[in-house]
């Protein structure tokens, strides 16, 4: 036996190939085997299946042009196997997105057009027609060749991922033959080829669109991504831009390098506890960057599986929301102290307290009155008062330690504070705190008899958050002890301990 060219092996070569992927996608194969004893050695032949690829890379690589090169592949395997038609239905879930055509009119492809193919399952007769899988092949053939308008056709489908994505159908017509004109072994296989090589572009094609699809992502989404311990294995490029650290800097850390101390703990054992029952936890949450800035995020927290749905980590998508947060921080802020305003403590004060009654914990709230203010603006002046309430803003904010602290201005020279500690004795200490750091400033008021210097007198509420039965009860509650310290000779704190 003489030796086999090198382009007839290789064509075996493709044949196997071809099997093979047929063997993966179709759900039964009869009558289909491409036997080497059975291909002619035609090199002319094996070298049109051959050149068709190089062809068609070629004018890929040069024209850039999916369509164009798919059409030159139409036209080439048209001309070649004396076909009458040939043409290319580019499918997304059964829907036709795109016809490719050679030998049809532009009538016939608008009825194509309008024709919905159904991700179905297929095998090769050994018509060589490939079929759907049906009860009634017959009169379903008889249907897709009516569409199709072709009574005899070799169809190969095209599948990515298990997907049907596309058609390449080709076949003759029997206008003047007494019989159908089949095509042989040699014919399919160059149809295959063509077939395998549009399957692989349109790999390609989505796989250059998904990698600019991640591109924008990276550079324009805020998007980190954890182990189940939290330690960070990916960051987006815009999460890079906003927080100031390059890649090397975050990946292999957690979080915490960019936590800013105004957030609270119990925010974050609220995420924790969110994520790690596998549900999405979203809220706002205040970051520093490299430069210790602050700014805030929007973030919705999510865990994440593998293929075999076991649980590897979390990621997060975040919006920069810093802008916002400035106009609702002004709405919020009392223009002359730059604390809190009251509008924020009816706001905010039921949320603690309900938070509070979640956790079974104690909370603190205190009513500060600065002492014989009135007098001090009728001696001192306005100027002078507005000096003062915003040099004990700023000593009653500077008191607060915990992040989940907060003061607010309520009106006037009456100012807010909701706390929390662990036990009474902390609790009176924390209120005396205050009333001693504003006599500490010296700031002279003559007009002031309980002393030579500005004073503060402050009522105290500190209870479990679940026996507290109203905001306005407990408002009121407090509201009384602060006219119980003024009546008791002020600079004093009067509480329910």
């Amino acid at each position: 036996m003489s030796e086999l060219s090198p382009e007839l092996i290789l064509a075996q070569k493709e044949a196997k190939y071809y099997r093979k992927l047929f063997e993966q996608r179709a759900s039964q194969l009869v009558n289909a085997e491409f036997e080497v004893s059975k291909l002619r050695r035609d090199v002319k032949r094996t070298n049109l299946s051959l050149s068709l690829i190089a062809e068609l890379n070629k004018h890929i690589n040069v024209e850039d042009s999916f369509e164009s090169a798919v059409k030159i592949g139409l036209n080439g395997i048209r001309s070649s196997l004396e076909l009458d038609a040939a043409f290319y239905i580019e499918l997304i879930n059964g829907k036709v997105q795109k016809i490719l055509n050679s030998g049809y009119k532009d009538e016939e492809v608008k009825k194509l057009e309008n024709t919905k193919f159904p991700d179905i399952k297929f095998r090769i007769q050994e018509s060589g027609i490939i079929v759907r899988e049906a009860s009634h092949e017959i009169e379903e053939l008889s249907t897709l060749s009516k569409i199709i308008s072709l009574p005899y056709f070799v169809l190969v489908p095209l599948f990515s991922d298990n997907n049907l994505v596309g058609l390449l159908i080709a076949g003759r017509k029997i206008e003047k033959e007494p019989y159908a004109p089949r095509l042989d072994e040699e014919d399919r296989i160059i149809l295959f080829t063509l077939g395998s090589w549009i399957t692989s572009m349109l790999k390609d094609r989505l796989i250059g669109l998904m990698n600019e699809y991640l591109k924008l992502i990276d550079k324009n989404i805020i998007i980190s991504s954890t182990d189940l311990n939290g330690v960070i294995t990916y960051v987006s490029d815009a999460f890079c831009k906003v927080s100031g650290y390059s890649k090397e800097e975050i990946i292999g850390h957690t979080h915490s390098i960019m936590k800013h101390p105004d957030m609270p703990k119990s925010s974050f054992r609220d995420l924790w506890d969110t994520i790690v029952q596998d549900k999405v936890w979203t809220g706002e949450i205040k970051n520093k960057d490299k430069n210790g800035r602050g700014y805030w995020m929007e973030a919705s927290i999510f865990p994440t599986f593998d293929e075999k749905r076991k649980k590897i980590g979390y990621t997060a998508i975040r919006q920069n929301i810093t802008d916002k947060k400035i106009i609702e921080q002004i709405s919020i802020t009392d223009g002359l102290t730059g604390i809190y305003n009251r509008r924020y403590f009816n706001e905010l004060f039921p949320k603690v307290i309900n938070g509070a009654k979640r956790e079974d914990k104690l909370v603190g709230f205190i009513i500060l009155d600065i002492d014989y203010f009135k007098p001090y603006n009728d001696i001192y002046g306005h100027q002078m008062g507005d000096d003062v309430l915003i040099k004990v803003a700023k000593t009653i904010s500077g008191t607060i330690n915990r992040a989940d602290d907060y003061c607010f201005r309520l009106g006037g020279e009456e100012f807010g504070v909701i706390f929390h500690v662990d036990t009474q004795e902390k609790a009176i200490e924390f209120a005396n705190k205050f009333r001693k750091n504003i006599e500490n400033l010296q700031i002279s008021h003559n007009g002031n008899s309980a002393s030579d210097y500005v004073t503060a007198s402050v009522g105290l509420i500190f209870k479990k958050a679940n026996k507290i039965n109203s905001i306005h009860e407990l408002y009121k509650q407090v509201d009384d002890l602060l006219y119980k310290a003024k009546n008791s000779g002020r600079n004093r704190v009067c509480s329910n301990i």
